[in-house]
């Protein structure tokens, strides 16, 4: 329900957003964040996963919960107050509008010192969390279309996204009262959870390579009109992709706590059934992106952003090999303590994406960027494939996906066939959103029906299913 709030919020703002401040303020935007973005990476090493996992299996144990948090927080405030020490001079550095936005993300930066998100994954408290974010953002929603009015408020914009995660930050500490205590650690203790969450940082580094550094990339060669063309189309893409990648916060730590105790059985029935329904998930959602991008794009962003037409359906392509490498790197590598292979996957991925950029963003610009964020993906997914293909039958579970890819494809045809109906605009884009998502359930779950498949329990429907023997 919170990757629901997430997608209906950028629905509701980014069309206001794109004709309020225009292309070139939401590049500024777009760039002084991931440059901030950069900075909150080093404040948090590796611990969105590494903290996620180390909690998960101190377990409902009070007192080594609470010594195992201590001991990993305290090495975060050390570090990054640091980095925020480094980031404000950079932000002083800056002049302009750049240097205004660069200084205001600098809240966002000292919010992440105190960000114990991952305590609160570890411990399955996605409740929590979520509850706290949809009220925060709705807040932020209405902040937007009440005090921005202009390119001028671009100012605006950005303060209201660092003051969100202050409160994101803030109410955590009051609420991780009900579940840590107090307790002093040895600096030894502190130590000791540095070196393996940098090995969990560097792949963070790595794959933001390939999911940020290109508009970092594209503001230096093309423009700030260029990083918004890219970004606003990579946030359409992100939307639904939050869905599969859900999946793989959730169970992170399930399958962290399951391997601990040492229930392989469960934690491959885990790891077959998210492969399946990320995968299948994937293959709908690019085929509906790609076959409503010409009449989405103008209703949605509206004049001056008709590049981004052609970089949603190729972005779009992103979504097979994010659900692929959701599922064997967070579900398989991480929890099974294969950090090192995950980290390699990562900087042959991150290694591709920078080449590819330097290569195509001069003379493509923002579809070079696409291109390049899509190759990477792949790269990324094949490689670790190919690292756990001795323990994951990844050959049978694209076997059973094979129908679906058809199924895709006749979605995309029958959402490009309903243009003949003489339908324009939003009843256009209405009627194939429709057409899109009945074609692909419909052939879905009729094949599964017909089959007896296991897989219909994931949706209540476990009567149809046909026993075995």
């Amino acid at each position: 329900m919170y990757q629901v709030v997430r997608i209906v919020i950028p629905l509701v703002t980014m069309p206001y957003l794109t004709r309020t401040l225009g292309s070139e303020p939401l590049g500024v935007y777009s760039y002084t964040y991931t440059a901030a973005l950069y900075f909150t990476y080093f404040v948090l090493l590796g611990l969105n996963q590494y903290g996620n996992r180390e909690v998960a299996k101190a377990g409902l144990d009070r007192q080594k919960l609470s010594r195992t948090f201590w001991s990993i927080y305290l090495g975060q405030l050390s570090i990054g107050l640091a980095v925020s020490a480094v980031y404000v001079a950079y932000a002083l550095s800056q002049d302009g509008l750049m240097g205004a936005c660069a200084l205001i993300w600098a809240a966002w930066v000292l919010a992440e010192v105190a960000d114990i998100g991952w305590l609160f994954y570890g411990l399955e408290k996605f409740r929590v969390i979520a509850v706290r974010n949809v009220l925060i953002r709705v807040g932020v929603v209405a902040g937007i279309f009440l005090l921005v009015r202009g390119p001028g408020d671009l100012w605006v914009y950005c303060a209201l996204q660092a003051l969100s995660f202050v409160l994101n930050s803030a109410v955590l500490w009051v609420l991780a009262r009900r579940y840590i205590d107090w307790c002093r650690v040895t600096i030894r203790e502190v130590i000791s959870h540095i070196r393996p969450s940098l090995v969990l940082f560097a792949p963070v580094i790595a794959v933001s390579c390939y999911t940020q550094l290109n508009k970092l990339v594209l503001g230096a060669f093309s423009g700030m009109s260029q990083v918004a063309f890219y970004d606003n189309a990579d946030k359409v893409v992100t939307i639904p992709l939050t869905f599969i990648q859900s999946l793989g916060i959730v169970l992170l730590p399930r399958m962290s706590s399951v391997l601990a105790v040492g229930d392989r059985g469960r934690a491959e029935s885990y790891l077959s059934d998210s492969f399946w329904l990320s995968t299948v998930m994937s293959i709908g959602l690019l085929a509906g992106i790609a076959g409503v991008s010409r009449e989405f794009v103008p209703l949605f962003f509206g004049v001056g952003f008709e590049e981004c037409e052609l970089l949603l359906p190729i972005l779009a392509l992103i979504m097979p090999a994010c659900a692929v490498s959701s599922v064997v790197g967070n579900q398989f590598l991480i929890p099974m303590e294969r950090d090192s292979l995950y980290l390699k996957s990562v900087l042959v991925g991150a290694t591709v994406n920078i080449a590819l950029c330097l290569l195509l963003i001069p003379p493509l610009a923002a579809r070079g960027a696409a291109v390049a964020t899509v190759a990477a993906e792949y790269v990324v997914a094949g490689v670790q494939v190919w690292f756990a293909r001795r323990e994951i039958p990844v050959g049978r579970y694209l076997r059973e996906l094979s129908p679906f890819v058809a199924f895709g494809i006749a979605e995309y045809a029958c959402m490009k066939a309903a243009a003949f109906t003489g339908l324009s605009g939003a009843a256009l884009l209405a009627a194939e959103v429709v057409v899109g998502v009945t074609v692909f359930v419909g052939l879905g779950l009729g094949c599964l029906v017909i089959r007896g498949d296991c897989r219909l329990r994931l949706f209540g429907l476990s009567r149809f299913v046909k026993q075995k023997g």
